[in-house]
């Protein structure tokens, strides 16, 4: 008798290895896919509570502009200044997909038309679903974005 495997119980092995990550890989995949999602939400929720500490501390939200204009911002830029050190630990980053989080906060013509104060990651398709008022006065969001709506930064 001879010791060893045979090349036929060794391709049934690799074979069923072979099923096996086959099975996993998508897993895995989907896995990350959900910690990217909870960590971008995470992340949001955490600079919307540095942005209302804020607004609390000095009687307005960071870069709030009383003109009629609207104040659409690139969040990590304009609002590490603000905010980092003081209000959050370390700086703003760029969200799980690698693209920059957006700060939108209405003047007090906009505010008082309904349009909330906005912090959001255009999500995985890093395409921006969300720019709706009538989705952030409901605190949802389009496609696959998500952030937190922080409401009225002037109280009208």
């Amino acid at each position: 008798m001879r010791k060893g495997f045979t090349l036929i119980e060794m391709v049934i092995v690799i074979a069923v290895i072979a099923i096996l990550a086959g099975l996993l890989v998508p897993m895995v995949g989907s896995i990350l896919s959900d910690a990217r999602v909870s960590a971008g939400k995470a992340e949001c929720k955490q600079v919307a509570t540095a942005i209302l500490r804020y607004s609390i501390k000095r009687g307005i939200f960071p870069l709030a502009s009383g003109g009629s204009n609207r104040g659409w911002r690139n969040g990590a830029q304009v609002l590490n200044p603000y905010l980092a050190g003081k209000y959050i630990d370390g700086q703003i980053q760029y969200d799980p997909w690698n693209c920059r989080y957006s700060y939108w906060v209405p003047s007090r013509t906009y505010a008082s038309w309904g349009y909330p104060a906005v912090f959001y990651s255009n999500g995985p398709d890093r395409v921006n679903s969300s720019w709706n008022a009538s989705l952030w006065r409901a605190g949802r969001w389009g496609g696959d974005d998500l952030g937190q709506v922080m409401g009225d930064p002037w109280g009208t």
